[in-house]
């Protein structure tokens, strides 16, 4: 379940290509390889998880206390 979001996320801060099940199956990975290694490479994404997830549980724990 959560491939379309990591697909997203990928070809956002990663470089990535769709292979077919034909395509893999035949060995015929070439053409996608080269196509792949010739893509820019995008800025690495900002390591924030942790600050991101202790703000998020802190608004929690805050908002718990108030009920």
């Amino acid at each position: 379940p959560e491939q379309p979001y990591l697909i997203e996320w990928l070809a956002q801060h990663g470089v990535c290509g769709e292979v077919s099940a034909a395509q893999l199956h035949s060995g015929e990975l070439e053409k996608s390889l080269q196509q792949l290694w010739q893509q820019i490479q995008p800025s690495l994404p900002s390591a924030g998880g942790v600050r991101q997830a202790a703000s998020v549980l802190a608004t929690f724990l805050k908002n718990l206390g108030t009920r």
